[in-house]
């Protein structure tokens, strides 16, 4: 039987959108969300809740469960202030069963290299790590197809249309560190 994956995330709703990611690809896995402790702030709230998060998870950590740091790169958009994502690298490399994910340039744009995605809006499939502000592009895309921004049901909506097919180099990297971890074995 599997095992669970704590999932430690930016953003709640990147938990929505990982696990729908996970089911695409025929991944069934428990997740137990761990968001930032504090509502306000980004990824500066991750980097500051990081620790506390990996002990709460390590404490309720059973043999086939992983531990899941995901966050967005933002390489793009925040060239120069790195201070955060550098303190969340060096936390995760303290502990060698954390699985850290990193999503090139927003965890959008692997929602936008998805085939199932791009069939649905009637683009042509692309890798999208490189984009700046995918986020902006895909909220545009959807509120053109179905007059509504991606966010709550819509982004429920949405994330049905994925598909186990990405262009994303980041999310295959991302899942290829998924590929042998405790919590996929039967």
């Amino acid at each position: 039987m599997s095992g669970t994956i704590h999932l430690i995330v930016e953003s709640d709703k990147d938990i929505m959108v990982m696990k729908a990611i996970l089911e695409a690809r025929n991944i069934f896995v428990k997740i137990r969300p761990l968001p930032p402790i504090d509502k306000l702030g980004g990824i500066s709230r991750m980097a500051k809740s990081l620790s506390q998060n990996i002990k709460t998870a390590r404490k309720s950590r059973k043999q086939n469960d992983c531990i899941v740091v995901l966050h967005d790169a933002d390489e793009l958009t925040t060239p120069d202030n790195r201070g955060d994502y550098n303190s969340i690298q060096a936390i995760c490399k303290e502990y060698k069963e954390v699985i850290h994910m990193v999503a090139h340039d927003e965890l959008e744009s692997w929602i936008l290299s998805n085939k199932g995605i791009c069939d649905w809006l009637g683009i042509t499939q692309k890798n999208c790590d490189n984009v700046r502000l995918p986020s902006d592009k895909l909220n545009s895309l959807v509120r053109a197809k179905t007059g509504r921004d991606f966010t709550g049901l819509t982004r429920e909506k949405v994330l049905t249309h994925l598909s186990g097919d990405t262009k994303s180099p980041s999310l295959q990297k991302a899942l290829s560190h998924l590929e042998n971890a405790p919590c996929l074995r039967d």
